[in-house]
């Protein structure tokens, strides 16, 4: 960084200050988009690596059956998987980019939470009888850009379900503050003890608290979009961590 002078005036001081800060934050940047670079490619690698074994065994071994009986179910499924990521990632970059066009509109918050059930429940098929949903809205209608609420809502329930206690209660409320924003919170129980260090990095791209868990769609995305959406929308984030375990994220969303 730019050092500083004994001697400087003060009006070069915040000046000097600015320029430290806008180069140390540069650094950052820089660090973290590298960072994230070589994890993208680490995390294509498998799945491409995957498609090109499997592909190589069916050419060299055509009449074994155990390869070639269950080659496409395979090969679709990986792809599947890579479609996910590159989904993810490229919603990561929508949303930390400036591109990123907001419509606010009166939007029911009840339809888009049955919606979201809806498209979860593939993955989760136990969730309807785990999700216990509250509200103490006098009427359902907010406003809100619709695609962001849904993204906000999509991560923080497929999270809650996928890293709480085996069939544990995934509880989601909202409610109205005196002020007249909204607040959604989804509370699970960890199926992991989190150190203080998770609870910094759990909203870093690609940051995985349960390494030993590896599972083909979780990408440690979902929580970095959640992130970036609620920054851009100016929403407010918290995550609240208690010692048994139980996890809350709080999401704040001003109204007007």
């Amino acid at each position: 960084g730019i050092q500083s002078n004994p001697k400087e005036s003060k009006e070069i001081s915040p000046i000097r200050k600015e320029l430290n800060r806008y180069i140390e934050l540069n650094i950052q940047n820089v660090a973290n988009e590298k960072r994230l670079s070589s994890d993208i490619a680490h995390e294509l690698k498998t799945p491409i690596a995957e498609l090109i074994s499997l592909s190589e065994m069916n050419i060299r071994f055509p009449d074994d059956v155990r390869i070639s009986a269950t080659y496409k179910e395979d090969v679709l499924s990986i792809s599947n998987n890579m479609k996910t990521i590159v989904n993810q990632l490229m919603a990561l970059s929508q949303s930390a980019s400036g591109n990123y066009g907001i419509e606010k509109k009166e939007v029911d918050v009840r339809l888009l939470t049955e919606e979201v059930c809806t498209e979860l429940q593939f993955k989760h098929p136990t969730m309807g009888e785990r999700v216990a949903f509250s509200s103490s809205l006098a009427s359902p209608m907010i406003y809100v850009d619709r695609f962001s609420l849904e993204t906000v809502i999509k991560n923080l329930l497929d999270n809650a379900l996928f890293y709480s206690v085996e069939e544990s209660i995934v509880s989601a409320s909202i409610e109205k503050e005196g002020d007249g924003s909204v607040v959604i919170k989804i509370k699970n129980t960890s199926s992991n003890p989190l150190t203080h260090d998770d609870l910094n990095n759990i909203f870093k791209p690609l940051y995985q608290v349960d390494k030993s868990r590896t599972h083909t769609d979780r990408h440690g995305l979902g929580l970095s979009i959640v992130k970036n959406v609620a920054q851009v929308n100016g929403y407010e984030l918290f995550v609240d961590y208690k010692e048994d375990q139980e996890i809350t994220f709080t999401v704040v969303i001003p109204q007007g």
